[in-house]
């Protein structure tokens, strides 16, 4: 997952704090930022310490099921 990928390269290469971290998105990017923050939380256990979940995330009409 790409989306996971860019995080770990923010949180453990560049040092940000992931309490510091705004995921933004809009339309198919909103679905993208929800998919990752519920990546994080759902595999918290399994992951690293320092890639918790991001501070937040702003959605701007996000794409969700259309099933």
């Amino acid at each position: 997952m790409d989306a996971a990928a860019a995080y770990a390269y923010l949180v453990r290469t560049l040092g940000f704090k992931p309490s510091n971290i705004l995921v933004a998105g809009e339309s198919a990017g909103g679905n993208l930022a929800v998919a990752l923050g519920r990546f994080l939380v759902m595999y918290r256990d399994v992951l690293p310490r320092e890639l918790a979940p991001p501070g937040g995330l702003f959605l701007m009409s996000p794409t969700g099921d259309w099933g």
